[in-house]
């Protein structure tokens, strides 16, 4: 009962009404649920209904795909392209599901289908100019030519084997990033050059070539496993022949050189007197996005050092500035003044250290015990305690800035794994029981190597030139405060105010009328706070006693009210 059924609902399309509603005396329309004419099981190039009338089918939609034997309940399904026909036969799916035959007209019927679709309909038409304007639109490098469709076309051809981008002018196979320059950038993705590629850099794209030898920042991947040969066997068959069981990275595995990480891998590097120059090129083979660095100074000779690099897992960065004061109270004013006292810089520095592989454990925490030992004195020949000092490099906030470390601490949290050591007598003999990840916060306090001051062109952040190669963003110290401005003023005309002179009677002085051959008398009459000494130097009298004989004072005392003539040796 159920094949017969099932028999008439592919072969009967009335059997199941599906379709659409037009209503009225047309009623329900099977087999029409599909804009272009009817659902995938009825899809062929001319349908002929029960009447004898022939309907419209787009091209795309082909022929039968799938034919039946219904008169042998054993047969296998026929698979019809251009009215010929392959059979599964007596071959197993093996690789390809159905069989290669099977497989190979499938993906012959979906090419016809979709390349029909594109390229001899109005709406494939439209999907062209769609998908062109989207692409267009893709922010990414590389990322904005469609390329008529051929990209998508190949995808379908390719489904289940192999990838390919939408976008490019030419195909390119996803997960192969190389580009080819300037040509790359204006049509897209070129096919790689299989025996040279470019330096990876992480850019819009994300994550880039990271496997590749040259990569520029040498970050290493050793989780990612390394890509078989193409004709190899583990390639073609999808497995390791010799040792089937073998995992994919054996325990205590050897990495190769390009995927393990440079900077991580540094050890403490000896920097002898001149050599700065010479130490950067060796740094630039693990060059870093940020420069990480602490150049810690030899105490009996100071052009010597040594240098720890980490890789810039950096949290957080705080530079705190500070100065004091003391405070200064005048007589007469309520507020408080000040006088400068103190400046002081406060640097601290939260990052991470990272050990992405056991080769990597060893160094860091070499490089990881040594940044603490800074907090520790150092001592000279004669037993002299002595404080140590260093160089901070973060990018270019802090180019080389000396000072002292005062404070670090690391941290461990619950999430970050174990090296347990799990065969300590054999491949872990060399090994000890730490943490992969730690966090670790580096207080600094800067003992600059200029003066520090309110000026503009002061580097507190690193914007000057150390290198002649290097921009230079501290701008010119302008400052016309010693300037001349007199001859710029003489222009403004001003009348000097008159001074009005007082009269006698407004000092306090009588004048005494006499005989007119007669010199005229000066008198004063004498005030609180006056004195002899006082009232002679404001009439012009040389001598005080002159002043005390013309009115017969003996000694200097004088009281209020007294009135005195003045002699006429006045001025």
């Amino acid at each position: 009962m159920a094949v017969t059924s099932l028999i008439e609902l592919l072969t009967n399309p009335d059997a199941f009404n599906v379709g659409i509603n037009y209503g009225g005396d047309v009623g329900l329309v099977p087999n029409r649920n599909l804009q272009y004419g009817g659902p995938s099981k009825s899809i062929k190039n001319k349908v002929t209904s029960t009447n004898g009338i022939e309907r419209e089918v787009p091209s795309y939609h082909l022929i039968n795909r799938v034919d039946f034997n219904y008169e042998d309940p054993e047969a296998d399904p026929t698979f019809n392209y251009a009215g010929e026909k392959s059979h599964f036969g007596n071959n197993t799916d093996f690789l390809f599901r159905g069989g290669i035959s099977t497989n190979i007209d499938r993906r012959r019927i979906d090419f016809k289908r979709i390349s029909n679709f594109l390229y001899n309909s109005p709406k494939g038409a439209q999907f062209l100019i769609r998908q062109t304007g989207l692409q267009l639109l893709n922010p990414q490098i590389n990322e904005k030519i469609y390329n008529v469709g051929a990209n998508t076309l190949l995808s379908v051809v390719g489904s289940g084997l192999v990838n390919l981008k939408r976008a490019g002018l030419f195909p390119k196979f996803v997960g192969n990033d190389s580009t080819d320059g300037l040509l790359s950038d204006l049509l897209g993705e070129i096919p790689a050059n299989p025996i040279t590629n470019d330096d990876g850099y992480i850019g819009l794209k994300g994550a880039k070539a990271l496997l590749d030898i040259g990569n520029k920042y040498g970050l290493g991947d050793p989780g990612r496993k390394t890509p078989a040969d193409f004709f190899s066997a583990e390639n073609l068959l999808g497995g390791n022949l010799t040792d089937p069981f073998q995992d994919e990275i054996p325990y205590n595995a050897e990495l190769p050189a390009h995927k393990r990480d440079v900077i991580s891998l540094q050890r403490i590097v000896y920097k002898r007197p001149g050599e700065y120059g010479s130490i950067d090129e060796t740094f630039n083979q693990g060059e870093d996005f940020v420069p990480f660095k602490f150049e810690v100074i030899n105490s009996n000779n100071v052009t010597h050092s040594k240098i720890i690099q980490f890789r810039a897992y950096l949290e957080t960065l705080g530079d705190n500035f500070s100065a004091t004061h003391n405070n200064i109270s005048m007589n007469g004013r309520g507020e408080t003044f000040y006088t400068y006292k103190g400046f002081m810089r406060k640097v601290s520095i939260t990052f991470k250290v990272a050990a992405k592989s056991r080769y990597e454990m060893k160094p860091i925490y070499q490089k990881l015990n040594y940044l603490a030992a800074q907090t520790a004195p150092n001592y000279s020949k004669f037993g002299r305690i002595r404080t140590p000092y260093m160089r901070l490099t973060v990018g270019d906030y802090f180019k080389r800035v000396p000072g002292i470390v005062t404070n670090v601490n690391i941290n461990w949290m619950k999430e970050y794994p174990w090296e347990i050591r799990l065969d300590p007598e054999g491949l872990d003999k060399q090994m000890k029981i730490l943490p992969h990840v730690l966090d670790v916060t580096f207080n600094f306090t800067p003992i600059h190597d200029f003066v520090p001051d309110n000026q503009v062109d002061t580097p507190f952040i690193g914007l000057n030139r150390s290198y002649p190669s290097e921009a230079n963003w501290i701008p010119e110290n302008e400052d016309y405060s010693d300037l001349d401005y007199s001859e710029e003023l003489d222009f403004i005309d001003v009348e000097p105010e008159e001074e009005e002179e007082e009269t006698l009677e407004e000092l306090g002085i009588e004048e005494e009328a006499k005989d007119p051959s007669d010199e005229p008398t000066i008198t004063y009459t004498v005030k609180s706070g006056d004195s002899l000494s006082r009232i002679a130097s404001k009439f012009g009298v040389s001598r005080w006693q002159d002043i005390a004989e013309a009115n017969g004072i003996n000694g200097t005392i004088i009281h209020p009210g007294q009135v005195l003539v003045i002699p006429s040796t006045t001025n």
